[in-house]
């Protein structure tokens, strides 16, 4: 949409309720089912179907009644295979540079080469708190983390996302 595109918000959504393309339910547990039932006539239909919430709750919430919709269509088969994915935390500099924001099971990626010869691109996984700061461990090597070095990685959280033949997955980062 032309208006939305270009920051007319107000103009942008009254072009779409003209349209009819705006419809307003109260319900979470119905809303859900509603997002569901228009996006799998979309797919019967051939047609393309976007989704989008407001939060990450609410992705995975109408991802899991969609998931579910499309299983009893026959639209997804076979086992579920889990595989981890990784969630950057959103930490800010500051934040990255306190110890109280880390815990046991975080990713750690570098952009940049780092103190304590961490080099970019690596990931290491943050394996505990200590006296001494964040420890973060690598194929069986443990290294402190360098908490000064905080501009030159990114801290992720790994979530587990279950597939199965069917699914469509958006990659979001260019490995």
């Amino acid at each position: 949409m032309y208006e939305l595109s270009h920051g007319r918000t107000e103009q942008g959504f009254d072009k779409l309720q003209a349209y009819g393309a705006l419809h307003e339910v109260e319900s979470t547990a119905e809303r859900l089912q509603t997002i569901a039932t228009v996006h799998l006539r979309a797919l019967r239909e051939g047609s393309t179907s976007l989704i989008v919430a407001p939060t990450h709750a609410e992705c995975r919430a109408v991802a899991s009644v969609v998931r579910q919709a499309m299983r009893q269509e026959g639209l997804l088969t076979g086992e579920d295979q889990t595989i981890t994915r990784l969630q950057r935390v959103n930490l800010t500099q500051s934040q990255k540079q306190d110890m109280i924001n880390y815990r046991a099971g975080q990713v750690v990626e570098f952009h940049a080469r780092a103190k304590g010869g961490f080099k970019s691109g690596e990931r290491w996984e943050v394996s505990r708190l200590s006296s001494e700061g964040v420890v973060v461990v690598k194929g069986g090597q443990e290294k402190l983390l360098s908490l000064r070095a905080a501009k030159n990685f990114e801290v992720y959280g790994q979530n587990r996302l279950e597939l199965a033949a069917g699914d469509t997955v958006r990659i979001t980062r260019n490995f």
